[in-house]
C-alpha cells in the first residue's frame, strides 16, 4: 500500500508541475520552466524522504 501511495504522490506531483509549467512559461518566459525544473527535483527529492524511498 505504501508503495503505491509512494507512486500516487509523485505523479500527481508530476502532473501538477507540468500543468503549471505548461501554463504559465510564455507569459513569464523560459527562465520559468528553469525554476520549474528546479522546483520538480526539489519536490521529487522531499517525497523520497519521506517515504524513505
Amino acid at each position: 500500500m505504501t508503495r503505491f501511495l509512494y507512486w500516487l504522490v509523485k505523479l500527481g506531483w508530476y502532473f501538477v508541475i507540468t500543468v503549471i509549467a505548461t501554463s504559465y512559461w510564455k507569459g513569464l518566459g523560459w527562465w520559468f520552466l528553469v525554476i520549474c525544473a528546479v522546483v520538480l527535483l526539489l519536490g521529487d527529492e522531499l517525497i523520497r524522504k519521506i517515504f524513505n524511498k
